[in-house]
C-alpha cells in the first residue's frame, strides 16, 4: 500500500471519528438541554401555580380571553382542551410530586418517555379514583345488649358512683321503653318520675313540635280499637301525648297569673330544707297588644300586683251582668229602674273619660306633627287613636240618650216588656262598646316582663334559677320592685325558707 492510499484511508478514518465525536457531542448537549428544560419547567410550573393563587392573575387571564372568545366552549375548542386533558394533567402532576422525592438523576430519557406515555393514556380514558371504604354497619344483637348489662352495675374508678345512675335520667327513659314494649296495653305501665319531669320540661320549652318528632306517629292512622296497644304503635320514643301533658299541667298547683308561685317555693324547700336562697331578677321585652278572647279572657295587660287590673275586670263583669239582667225577662219594675239608673251613671262617667282621652290624643297628634321629620308610623298610630276615641264618644252619647228614653217610658207606662226587647236588639252594639271602652281604660299595654327567680346556694352563679313570679309592666319604679321583693320574702318566711 503506497503512501497516497494510506493517507486517503487515514483521512476517511479521521472524518468518521470526527463525525462520531460530533454526534456524541450533540447527544450530550441535547441531554443537558433536556435536563435544564425539565428543571426550568418544574421551577416555572411551581412559580405559575403559586402566582395563580392570586386573584389578580386569574382576572387578567379571564379579561384577556373574554375579548377573544364568546364562550368557554369556543376557547376549549380553539386550544384543543377537554376535561380528560385536565384530569390527566392533575394526575401527572401528583405523580411528579411523588416521584421528585425519590428521583434518580440517571435515565432521564426513559422517565420522560414514561410520563409522556402515561399522559397519552390518561387523555384516552378518565382516571380511576379510589372508592372510599365505609365501615359496614353493625346491627346490635340481643346477646350484645345482654353482655353490656353487667357493666352498668359497676362504679366509676375511685368512687362509689355507678356508671349508669338509676335514680335519674336517662334511666327512667330506658326503663319506660322496656316496659312499653313488654306490656300488652299502655294502661298497665306508668312513666317514671324523672322521665316524666324531663318530658314536661321539654314540652314546655318546645310546645308544638317536640312531642310530634320525639314521640312519632304512634297510633295515628290506626283504628280506634287498636289505640293503646304497643304492638300497633309507630313509635320513635315511647312517652305520653301532648293532651296528657296539658291535662297534667292544668291540674297542677301552679298558676298562669302574675302571682307568687307558692308551689315552687314549697318544692324548693323540700329539695333543700336547710339551704340558703338568692332572689334574682331578669326581664325581657314583649310586643304590646291588648286583646280579649271569645271567652272574654284579657291578655297583654299591665299588672303590678296593686289590684288596678282586677278592679277593672270586676267593673267590666258587673256592667255586663247589668246589661244581661235588663235583656232577660223579668217583672220587677223597681229592679229595672235601679239597673237603668246605674247604666246612666256609668255612661255619664264614660263620657267624661272619653272626652278627656280624645283631647289628650288630639294634643299628642298636634305636638308630634309640628316636630321636624315626624315618623309616619307614629303619626298614623296617633291619628287612629283620635278616631277611636271619637267613635267611642259617639257610641256613648247614642246609648246614653237611648237609656234615658227607656227610663222615661218605664216611669210613665209602668211596664218592662219593651225594655227587654229593646236591650236584646242592642246586644251587639252594647257588647262592642264595652269591649272597646275597657281596651282604652286598660291602656297602656305591657311592653316588658320582669321575672323574679329563686336560686339555691350551690347555683348562685349558674343559670339554674327557678321562676317564681312574673310581672308584666309598661314602666316600673325601683320602689315597686322592692315592694314585690318584700312580698316574696314574707311568703318565704311563712314557709320557713
Amino acid at each position: 500500500m503506497d503512501s497516497v492510499q494510506l493517507l486517503f484511508l487515514n483521512g476517511q478514518d479521521i472524518k468518521k471519528r470526527t463525525a462520531f465525536g460530533v454526534m456524541v457531542l450533540n447527544i450530550f448537549n441535547a441531554a443537558l438541554v433536556l435536563t435544564f428544560s425539565l428543571l426550568v419547567y418544574e421551577y416555572c410550573q411551581d412559580a405559575v401555580l403559586n402566582y395563580w393563587a392570586d386573584s389578580r392573575l386569574r382576572s387578567r387571564v379571564y379579561n384577556s380571553y373574554r375579548k377573544r372568545f364568546v364562550s368557554l366552549e369556543d376557547a376549549e375548542s380553539h386550544f384543543g382542551l377537554s376535561i380528560c386533558d385536565s384530569l390527566a394533567e392533575l394526575v401527572i402532576d401528583n405523580r411528579k410530586d411523588h416521584s421528585t422525592k425519590t428521583r434518580k438523576p440517571a435515565n432521564i430519557e426513559s422517565e420522560t418517555y414514561n410520563e409522556t406515555a402515561s399522559q397519552c393514556e390518561l387523555s384516552q380514558a378518565e382516571p380511576e379514583l379510589p372508592e372510599p371504604k365505609t365501615p359496614e354497619p353493625k346491627t346490635p344483637q340481643p346477646a350484645d345488649i345482654a353482655q353490656s348489662l353487667p357493666t352498668l352495675e359497676s362504679t366509676k374508678p375511685g368512687t362509689d358512683e355507678p356508671v349508669f345512675p338509676m335514680d335519674r335520667m336517662p334511666f327512667g327513659l330506658v326503663e319506660y321503653q322496656i316496659e312499653f314494649f313488654s306490656c300488652t296495653h299502655i294502661k298497665q305501665i306508668k312513666m317514671p318520675a324523672d322521665f316524666l319531669q324531663w318530658h314536661e320540661s321539654m314540652c314546655a320549652e318546645f310546645p308544638t313540635r317536640f312531642n310530634r318528632l320525639f314521640r312519632g306517629p304512634m297510633w295515628s292512622g290506626v283504628d280506634k280499637e287498636h289505640h293503646g296497644y304497643p304492638i300497633k304503635a309507630k313509635v320513635n320514643v315511647a312517652c305520653i301525648g301532648t293532651q296528657a301533658v296539658a291535662t297534667k299541667t292544668a291540674s297542677s298547683n301552679f298558676s298562669t297569673e302574675p302571682i307568687i308561685q307558692v308551689q315552687a317555693l314549697k318544692e324548693m324547700k323540700a329539695a333543700y330544707p336547710s339551704g340558703r336562697f338568692w332572689i334574682k331578677g331578669d326581664g325581657c321585652d314583649i310586643k304590646p297588644a291588648l286583646q280579649q278572647s271569645v271567652r272574654g279572657v284579657w291578655n297583654g295587660d299591665t299588672d303590678l300586683g296593686d289590684g288596678v287590673l282586677q278592679a277593672l275586670r270586676t267593673d267590666y263583669e258587673l256592667r255586663m251582668k247589668t246589661f244581661k239582667n235588663l235583656a232577660s225577662p223579668q217583672e220587677n219594675i223597681e229592679q229595672v229602674k235601679v239597673d237603668l239608673e246605674n247604666v246612666t251613671v256609668n255612661l255619664e262617667t264614660d263620657k267624661q273619660f272619653l272626652v278627656q282621652g280624645m283631647m289628650k290624643a288630639q294634643k299628642n297628634y298636634t305636638d308630634k306633627s309640628r316636630k321636624p321629620n315626624p315618623s309616619k308610623k307614629v303619626l298614623m298610630e296617633l291619628s287612629w287613636e283620635r278616631v277611636e276615641y271619637s267613635d267611642l264618644l259617639q257610641q256613648c252619647q247614642s246609648l246614653l240618650s237611648y237609656v234615658k228614653t227607656l227610663e222615661v217610658s218605664v216611669g210613665q207606662s209602668s211596664q218592662v216588656l219593651h225594655v227587654q226587647k229593646s236591650m236584646c236588639d242592642k246586644k251587639t252594639d252594647w257588647e262592642n262598646y264595652l269591649r272597646n271602652l275597657f281596651v282604652k281604660r286598660r291602656q297602656p299595654a305591657a311592653t316588658h316582663v320582669f321575672i323574679f327567680l329563686l336560686s339555691d346556694e350551690c347555683r348562685n352563679k349558674k343559670p339554674y334559677c327557678l321562676p317564681i313570679q312574673y310581672v308584666p309592666y309598661h314602666s316600673l319604679k325601683d320602689q315597686t320592685v322592692r315592694e314585690l321583693t318584700d312580698k316574696i320574702r314574707k311568703e318565704m318566711d311563712n314557709l320557713g325558707i
